[in-house]
């Protein structure tokens, strides 16, 4: 088994005829494409690694080119399939920011050390993002600013935030 993969894109559709492929980014940093060198194609279960010959921006999307992929037939197989990285290639995130991936299965505690329960997903609203904690007393919306979001600690699994009525 190899190293652990993260997902980075969505391949849409062919691009073209010699076998480019269209990719939704999945991505905050959809320039991270251009310095890529090898990307693994598939699931995580079942995946293919592929040289990178070519990357271009366009618009809101990313025009790939992978060694190998060389007709609009073969990259049409690839519809639908995640594009990844090794986790070791992932961008650095600055200081008290986070993957969702990383915010998945936290446990999230008051600051009075009451379970409110597990992060189950992470909403992008525009002004913050909204953690989604699911627990015994149903599901609870947390938004992620450092007013409520007290400490994050992952080595530990644990959220600690300072509840407000309506959560």
């Amino acid at each position: 088994m190899g190293e652990d993969l993260l997902t980075i894109g969505r391949i849409l559709k062919p691009h073209g005829v010699r076998g480019d492929v269209r990719v939704l980014p999945l991505t905050d940093w959809p320039e991270r494409f251009l310095e890529l060198e090898r990307v693994f194609v598939g699931s995580h279960e079942a995946n293919e690694q592929y040289a990178v010959r070519g990357v271009s921006l366009h618009g809101k999307v990313v025009l790939l080119g992978l060694t190998g992929i060389d007709s609009r037939d073969r990259a049409e197989d690839l519809r639908g399939h995640s594009v990844m990285i090794p986790e070791s290639e992932r961008v650095e995130l600055p200081p008290d920011h986070y993957y969702i991936y990383e915010l998945i299965g936290v446990d999230c505690y008051t600051t009075d050390g009451t379970l409110v329960g597990k992060v189950t997903d992470v909403l992008s609203t525009g002004a913050n993002d909204v953690y989604v904690v699911e627990g015994p007393s149903g599901v609870h919306y947390v938004p992620a600013v450092k007013a409520v979001v007290r400490e994050i600690d992952l080595e530990a699994n644990r959220m600690v935030v300072e509840w407000l009525d309506g959560m």
